[in-house]
């Protein structure tokens, strides 16, 4: 029978335990995002971003009483939050550039037969190209924040400060990849769906909740009072479980507890839509 004929042949083979099946995927996309010039730059932005952060709290750490009397400054837990807050922009950056075109460009150019046509697991693939977004994530949010909190136990002289915040990187790196497998997935999932880089982008920006919807639960929420609105807005319910395991002042007017229900609510739902999408099909010849 003509090759031509006989389609698509799915691996026969026994697919031996081999947990890090993911990783070439991962370090060829990673490296081949690196090498552009655009994402060199944003991430120099980014760390002189938290270079600036580190000159301020260098000053209230030895600056004395006087920035901490006047509540200027606070170096404790929420400093760092704040400082993964202000990351946010880069974030949503380095999924967008790194994320729109994970999925969809195998799906383009028939790359996932190649894909599953060897010993690799559909799971596999998934954590392959999530570990693409979530290694920028984590390069633009928790490891300048960890030189941060470095830095910041280094230069302090205030006693009891390390008992103070000791628990920070631990709090970052569990809010980091909550951050970078939500926004991963949803961006995979887009990927998997459409096949435009500026539809993915727009769809996710809304999807997360920013901009247009960001304002309408804003508005719907002075209307009518009911803070239940915000249940809509992903980026909002995060940064609502992060206010909470920081010990930061909370946005939204309901318990934690439902915002963590959302995110994996939502996590769940792009996985599954993405794990249906990245099936191998025929190839029409």
């Amino acid at each position: 029978m003509p090759i031509y004929e006989q389609g698509y042949t799915r691996w026969e083979g026994e697919i031996q335990a081999r947990p890090m099946r993911f990783w070439p995927i991962l370090r060829r996309g990673f490296l081949a995002e690196l090498k552009r010039r655009r994402t060199l730059i944003l991430l120099f932005l980014a760390w002189a971003a938290v270079l600036i952060r580190g000159v301020v709290l260098y000053g209230d750490l030895r600056a004395g009483s006087l920035l901490q009397s006047s509540g200027l400054l606070k170096t404790g837990l929420s400093f760092f939050y704040s400082a993964l807050k202000g990351q946010s922009v880069f974030v949503i950056l380095f999924v967008l550039l790194s994320g729109t075109d994970l999925v969809s460009k195998d799906r383009r150019f028939h790359a996932l037969q190649i894909y599953f046509s060897r010993p690799l697991t559909p799971n596999d693939y998934i954590l392959g190209k999530l570990g693409i977004v979530s290694a920028f994530v984590f390069a633009v949010s928790f490891l300048p924040v960890l030189l941060l909190w470095i830095f910041a136990v280094a230069v302090s002289v205030q006693q009891g400060y390390f008992a103070t915040v000791w628990s920070a990187p631990l709090l970052a790196l569990f809010y980091c990849g909550l951050w970078a497998a939500l926004a991963g997935l949803m961006v995979l999932m887009l990927s998997s769906v459409a096949q435009r880089s500026a539809i993915i982008a727009v769809s996710w920006v809304l999807l997360w909740g920013l901009l247009v919807v960001d304002g309408v639960t804003r508005i719907l929420k002075m209307l009518t009072g009911w803070s239940l609105w915000s249940l809509v807005n992903v980026d909002a319910n995060l940064k609502q479980v992060g206010a909470w395991i920081f010990g930061a002042d909370r946005p939204l007017g309901y318990h934690p507890l439902l915002s963590v229900f959302v995110i994996l609510a939502v996590g769940a739902i792009c996985y599954v839509i993405l794990r249906k999408r990245i099936r191998p099909v025929e190839v029409v010849l």
